[in-house]
């Protein structure tokens, strides 16, 4: 018995899942498979009910469970009395993100954190700002950055930067304002639902009795870089972050298009779970990233 097996025990547990287990885990699915099988062979007993559509814990399984965690949460406690006792901070610290907070605050809070404690490994995970909220709530991860507020008792919401979203076109294009009623005309690019800066720009625009049906969308995108690129290249106009676009404006890739003077503005936040269990090395970031945040916009 080792901790890789205890490991992949217990992210099933959670989970239900083999499957999302071993890709939670960066594991494949044979090999997350064997984990199991040489536990319940070394202990003589099924852990889990396995069907088609489920897997859950035998009895034997829920008594092994309460033991599993029990022991992990010793094997943290001795890790960090090591790291603690030695003064300096050792060890994977893994950062959740939405993509603008991901490419515009995380490299420079990473490089100051780095400087400090040069010995920690960063983990940088994206996804979209729903996804990240929704494993908070769900005792997934403890802490994040995303670009939407949802309500949520147990959640904590910092307020990180301001942005604004701006109506571009390719450079080739002669627009330069258009009129708020012509915009169910104008080709869009947007991004996928799940997104963020998809949610506000829909509130936006619902706010001045335009919906999704009303707009002429050519195409989607989960990638930020895929639309700059389909917008440089005419397939249509997009509504973007202007962290994203400044170096294409700048390069007269992307033509800035008014919309009758209208802004649309975003907030970014860190998030955190007022439950949350956090390392040494979790408390640290987090006191470094209420540090850097904004007194007020």
């Amino acid at each position: 018995m080792d901790f890789r097996q205890i490991d992949s025990f217990l992210m099933i547990a959670k989970l239900g899942n083999f499957s999302k287990a071993a890709k939670e885990l960066y594991l494949t699915q044979p090999t997350i498979s064997n984990h199991i099988k040489s536990l319940e062979e070394e202990l003589g007993l099924s852990l889990f009910h396995r069907t088609s559509w489920q897997v859950s814990l035998t009895e034997e399984g829920e008594l092994f469970h309460g033991f599993a965690r029990e022991l992990m949460d010793k094997r943290h406690e001795l890790l960090e009395a090591m790291n603690r006792s030695v003064d300096k901070l050792k060890g994977k610290l893994t950062i959740h993100t939405s993509t603008i907070p991901e490419t515009y605050l995380i490299p420079k809070l990473v490089a100051r954190f780095q400087a400090e404690h040069p010995e920690v490994q960063f983990q940088i995970k994206h996804g979209d700002s729903h996804d990240i909220i929704e494993a908070m709530t769900e005792g997934q991860i403890d802490f994040g950055f995303c670009g939407t507020h949802i309500k949520h008792h147990k959640l904590e919401y910092s307020p990180l930067m301001r942005d604004r979203m701006v109506l571009v076109v390719s450079s080739h294009q002669t627009e330069t304002n258009i009129d708020l009623k012509d915009l169910s005309e104008f080709k869009l690019i947007l991004r996928e639902e799940g997104s963020g800066h998809r949610d506000l720009l829909v509130k936006h625009l619902r706010e001045y009795g335009l919906g999704l049906r009303d707009l002429n969308i050519v195409a989607f995108s989960d990638s930020t870089e895929t639309i700059k690129q389909l917008v440089i290249e005419g397939v249509g106009g997009a509504f973007l972050s202007h962290y994203a676009i400044e170096k294409e404006l700048a390069d007269g890739e992307l033509k800035e298009v008014s919309l009758n003077g209208l802004t649309f503005e975003r907030d970014f936040y860190f998030v955190t779970h007022k439950d949350a269990k956090l390392s040494q090395i979790e408390q640290a970031f987090i006191g470094l990233v209420h540090e850097t945040l904004p007194k007020k916009y």
